[in-house]
């Protein structure tokens, strides 16, 4: 059976060294990639390409706290920890565009600052949650019809 290569790149804002922030990576439910995020980091797998299959990636941001966030005297946020995930690829072809036309879910609750909600995904992942990407396989055919 054919293979896919999926890779992407994550980099991290606002680095605390002796306090990283971790992402776990799920191909439909499987852990593939779980690490602390300590520095820019690009991570690759493979992907069964089969027939007619819905797949998903699933992006698990965790372990954020409020010692990833500098506040003023006013409690305005100066800067905050941040994994910035892009170059979204498979068999080296970007999606990056297509997810900036229909942006992914981002479900999060503000790192416990509110209730849950669903946000589009712009790259950025500020807080504890998930981004998840759905896609179909064969790949190319999906590609095509989401250009």
């Amino acid at each position: 059976m054919d293979t896919l290569e999926f890779s992407c790149d994550v980099d991290i804002q606002h680095s605390i060294d002796d306090n990283p922030i971790n992402l776990e990576i799920k191909l439909n439910n499987n852990s593939v990639y779980k690490n602390n995020i300590i520095k820019n980091t690009h991570i690759q797998f493979p992907i069964l390409d089969a027939d007619n299959e819905e797949q998903s990636i699933e992006f698990i941001v965790s372990q954020k706290s409020d010692i990833h966030t500098t506040l003023d005297s006013n409690g305005e946020i100066i800067c905050s920890t941040e994994l910035i995930i892009n170059n979204i690829k498979f068999d080296d072809i970007s999606i990056d565009k297509i997810i900036a036309a229909n942006p992914l879910p981002y479900i999060h609750n503000s790192n416990g600052n509110s209730k849950e909600v669903i946000d589009n995904f712009y790259n950025v992942a500020g807080c504890n949650g998930s981004i998840k990407l759905t896609f179909t396989t064969p790949f190319y055919l999906w590609l095509l019809e989401n250009m």
